[in-house]
Parts: structure tokens; C-alpha cells; sequence
């Protein structure tokens, strides 16, 4: 199993697990989680630097395989950890249509598209204790990595976020206790103006 690693129980009833590839954090119905391929991310950026199309292919792939930990992550932590679903046998086709309970939008996905979520995340989870780091814009480094939250609610169903107003740019700033031009930059794609469409 992906996570037969030890872990500890906190007086909050918290499972922080975290081993060299995986950081989770769960408290009784959402947790953060960030899985990478570091190995695999450094090798392949390392054999392919030489031919850039190549380089592309293999970040590709290791951003791929990363999406795919973060599955097996979610399945482990529905069928073991949370164990809500404990006889949950789903195929691949199952599990690409969400035929589970609870969702687990990653950063930067439509759903969770603003980046500085990361730096939230990587307080609570210690990115570097996985040699995982954040670039100044959010970005995750080595590239074969993904994190994001997990909600084991029922109705719990994926979306996207569509553009935002001013006032909900606003009202979000003072919510985080951030500037609006900071977050503005974040979600620069993501704000409504007059020539703006949905993406």
C-alpha cells in the first residue's frame, strides 16, 4: 500500500503522515495532501535536458504520474485512513467519471485555480520536509509534483471557478488577510473586466 508509513494521532484527531515523496494532512473530513516523484522528475529532466522536446515529453509524463499518486493518495485515504469506503473496488473508467465519495481539487486546477494556496498548504504540510519547494508565483518545484485539499463530504462535487468580480476579489483579499493586488496577480485570469469572457 501506498501509505503503510507510520503516523501519528494529535490531540485534534489529525493523521499527519508524511514519508520522502508524500506530506498528508487529515483532520476528520478534509486533509491537504502533496505527493511527488522527485527521483523520477530529477532523472528524466536530467537525461532529456539536452533536447527540449524531450524535456517537454518527460515533464509531461512526471506531472502525469504525479496526478496518478495523488488518485492512489485519495483512494488509500477513502478505503484506509478516512475509511468511509472501505469495499470500494472502482475500474479505471470509474474513477476518471468521480464515481467516489468526496472530491480532492489540486492547486491551480479550475476548481482551486489560485497558486497562493500552495504557500497555505505549505505551512501546513512542511514542503521542504519532502524536498518540495514553491517558486514566488506558487509554482511547485520539482515539476512532478501536485497538491491540493480532500473533502470526503457526499455531496461534495468537482467545479470550476468562473470569473470572479471586484467585489469578490475584495471580499476574498480580506478573507486570506491579503493585499488585492497581491492576490490579483494570482488570479489575474480569473477576474472579470469588460472585455473578459468565460474561459
Amino acid at each position: 500500500k501506498m501509505l503503510d508509513r507510520d503516523y501519528s494521532v494529535s490531540s485534534r484527531l489529525s493523521i499527519h503522515l508524511k514519508d520522502q515523496h508524500n506530506a498528508l494532512l487529515l483532520a476528520e473530513d478534509t486533509g491537504a495532501y502533496t505527493p511527488m516523484l522527485e527521483l523520477a522528475t530529477r532523472l528524466m529532466e536530467q537525461l532529456e535536458a539536452h533536447d527540449d522536446y524531450r524535456h517537454l515529453l518527460a515533464q509531461t509524463l512526471c506531472d502525469r504520474l504525479a496526478e496518478a499518486a495523488a488518485e492512489k493518495l485519495h483512494a488509500e485515504v477513502r478505503t484506509h485512513l478516512w475509511g468511509y469506503a472501505p469495499d470500494e473496488r472502482l475500474t479505471p473508467t470509474e474513477m476518471f467519471q468521480c464515481r467516489y465519495r468526496g472530491i480532492r481539487p489540486a492547486v491551480g486546477y479550475p476548481s482551486l485555480p489560485d497558486q497562493s494556496v500552495n504557500f497555505i498548504l505549505d505551512e501546513l504540510i512542511d514542503f521542504s520536509a519532502i524536498r518540495l519547494s514553491l517558486t514566488s508565483s506558487g509554482a511547485m518545484l520539482p515539476h512532478g509534483s501536485v497538491s491540493g485539499l480532500m473533502l470526503a463530504h457526499p455531496q461534495a462535487r468537482y467545479f470550476e471557478l468562473g470569473l470572479i468580480g471586484e467585489d469578490q476579489l475584495t471580499d476574498y483579499a480580506q478573507r486570506r488577510h491579503l493585499p488585492e493586488s497581491e492576490l490579483r496577480k494570482f488570479l489575474s485570469g480569473r477576474i472579470h473586466t469588460e472585455s473578459s469572457t468565460t474561459p
